[in-house]
Formats: C-alpha cells, sequence, structure tokens
C-alpha cells in the first residue's frame, strides 16, 4: 500500500518567524498522545484512521445526487421550487467543502493519486478551488492555529464576550471579504492556469447540461449553483467557522477547539459529513469524516479529552454554541479563568472557501 503524505507533523518547523502558538498546539498533541498511550489507547486509535474510497463514493454520490434531482425539479416539476433547491444545494456545497477538507488531509482514499482524483473531478473545480492552495491554507491553520499574524482561519475577537450572538454572526455574515470567499472561492488568488482548469470543469458539466435540458437548462443549473453559493453556503459556512474556535482562549490546541453537538437537524444543516468533531480533527486530522463519531466516543474514556470543549446544543442547552461563541458556556468560563492572555483579532474568512 502506498505510503500518504503526512499532513501534519507535531514537531515544529522552521517557518518565517516563530510563533508561540505553535508551541501550544504541539504540546497538546504530545499530551494528547501521552494521555492515549498512559491509558494504552494509542493503538486503538489508529484503527479508526482507515480510509475508505467506498464511503467517499457514496457520499460524493448522495451529494451530487440531491443537487441534480433538485435542478431537476426546478426545471420538470417546478420553478417554484427554486427556494428549497437554494437550500439543498447550499447544504450539499458544504458537505462537498468537508469532503474536500478530508481530501485535503489525503483521508478521501488509502492511496493519494486515489485521493486526489475525488478532489480534482468531483470537488475542487465545484466549488472553484484550487487543491494546492488550500492544502498550503489549512496546513498553516493547524500548524498555527490561533495565532492573529498566522493562522489564515484566526476570526476570533475579545469583543465578541460583550455582543449577542446573532450580533456576532451579522458582523461575519455581512463582512464583503467573507461573503466574496464563499461565491468565487479561491478565484482571484490563483493562477490562470488553475483558473483554466477550473473553467474547463465548468464547461464540460455545463455542456453536457445544456445537452441533456437545453441551454436553458443549464443556464438554470448555474444559477440555482451561484445563487446557494451566495446566500445558504455562504450562512452555513460562516456558522461554522465561528463554531470552531470562536470564545475561546488562543494559546493552546485544547483551549481554542470545540466539539459541535453530535445529532439533530442542527448537525445536518451546519455540519455535515461528521464537520463538527473539530477538536478531534485537530487532534488526530488523519481521521476520515465516516470515523470520527466511533473515534470521538473511544476518546470519550479519556479524561483528558473528555474534559475539553463538547457542546452539546446550537441554541439551547447547559453548553450551547451561541453561548460559547461569547464566551458564557461553563467550560469556556472555566479555561478563561485558568489561562493568562488573549488578543483580540479582525480578521476575515477567506481560507476556507470551499
Amino acid at each position: 500500500m502506498e505510503t500518504l503524505p503526512a499532513f501534519f507533523d507535531p514537531t515544529p518547523v522552521a517557518e518565517r518567524r516563530d510563533c508561540p502558538y505553535q508551541a501550544g498546539v504541539t504540546a497538546d498533541l504530545s499530551e494528547f498522545r501521552a494521555a492515549l498511550a498512559t491509558q494504552d489507547m494509542l493503538s486503538g486509535l489508529k484503527q479508526f484512521e482507515a480510509r475508505s474510497s467506498v464511503q467517499t463514493a457514496q457520499a460524493i454520490l448522495v451529494d451530487w445526487a440531491l443537487v441534480f434531482a433538485v435542478w431537476a425539479a426546478c426545471l420538470y416539476v417546478s420553478p417554484w421550487l427554486a427556494p428549497l433547491a437554494v437550500l439543498i444545494i447550499g447544504n450539499r456545497q458544504r458537505s462537498l467543502g468537508n469532503l474536500l477538507h478530508d481530501g485535503g488531509h489525503w483521508s478521501l482514499a488509502d492511496e493519494s493519486g486515489k485521493n486526489d482524483f475525488w478532489v480534482r473531478f468531483f470537488l475542487a473545480p465545484p466549488l472553484f478551488n484550487a487543491t494546492g492552495l488550500y492544502r498550503d491554507s489549512h496546513r498553516t491553520h493547524h500548524r498555527h492555529l490561533g495565532s492573529l499574524q498566522d493562522d489564515p482561519d484566526y476570526i476570533h475577537r475579545d469583543e465578541f464576550h460583550q455582543m449577542s450572538w446573532p450580533r456576532i454572526l451579522a458582523i461575519n455574515v455581512f463582512s464583503w471579504p467573507t461573503w466574496k470567499g464563499s461565491v468565487v472561492g479561491h478565484l482571484p488568488r490563483i493562477s490562470w492556469k488553475e483558473r483554466a482548469v477550473i473553467g474547463a470543469w465548468w464547461a464540460v458539466v455545463l455542456g453536457v447540461l445544456a445537452l441533456v435540458s437545453g441551454p436553458w437548462g443549464a443556464a438554470g443549473f448555474l444559477g440555482l449553483w451561484l445563487a446557494a453559493r451566495a446566500t445558504v453556503f455562504h450562512f452555513i459556512t460562516t456558522f461554522r467557522e465561528i463554531t470552531d474556535h470562536v470564545g475561546l482562549r488562543p494559546g493552546s490546541l485544547k483551549g481554542f477547539s470545540r466539539n459541535s453537538p453530535r445529532s439533530g437537524l442542527g448537525k445536518l444543516f451546519f455540519h455535515p459529513r461528521n464537520n463538527g468533531y473539530h477538536l478531534l480533527h485537530h487532534l488526530d486530522p488523519r481521521i476520515p469524516f465516516h470515523a470520527l463519531p466511533r473515534a470521538h466516543a473511544y476518546c470519550m474514556n479519556l479524561p483528558w479529552y473528555a474534559s475539553s470543549h463538547h457542546c452539546d446544543g446550537y441554541f439551547f442547552g447547559k453548553h450551547a454554541i451561541v453561548d460559547c461563541w461569547r464566551g458564557r458556556c461553563p467550560m469556556a468560563i472555566a479555561h478563561a479563568e485558568s489561562t493568562p492572555g488573549s488578543r483580540p483579532a479582525s480578521v476575515s474568512i477567506t481560507a476556507h472557501a470551499g
């Protein structure tokens, strides 16, 4: 079997400046592995890192089948179904983006060539993403988590602790750079060659749709796709990005990451493909999307992991996500009291357009 590239080496690497936040990330990774080893659980966690082309193929097939089904419903049943189509397509775009995220970690298949086949033909081009840029940006996020200067996904601000959660959401949803990133993805930041590849992908897809349904059918598909990216996809992606880290204390991996609710309609809408296990993902990026629930249940037997940030609801509950945005959940309050220092930032979400 081919050896897959290691996405994240916990050993600090020499980059353009020393980053104290990278040291905090590395320390928590070491603590996590040491805690697993102490409980004789380290080898058990490895079983969840197995990749599955079958699971990947099923997920991609379901997502694209839903997209084309609602497009066909608008075209052949009633154009009044367009709002429902935009809702479903936007949610499936987020799902495809989460699969792209796994592809960025080489977690979609047991060989890098197979992994990148899924990425380059079914995931990155429709989301206007370039695989290389995505991987570079996301690797930097993992290595420099919580760094104002180096983390491309850093949107935490201490002022949020004094705001209502609707205001926090509105500040980010109505940010022009954030919205632009949701709509056009990587297109403004990549080479002409990479844009040409994305353009060729779309030309082929729209050409086939035009042959099947006529020019208006192809135009309708593109219109629904762009409308979904500009609205539902943007809203879900922004909500998800806030949820990953905002309201927590930068300086460590465990203290600056949370897991979202593991069930319910909120999970299906905001975190399709198990994308809400964000703390677990940072601790072991090699675990693919389909194994995250089982890996989480396994790790909850580890006190070090069980004492981390695990939210039990999106809008309601003792550990609600929106309360944690404001540092109001019990876990966030306890961690803030025990950890000195934090820095505000005003940074837009641009790295995770996919």
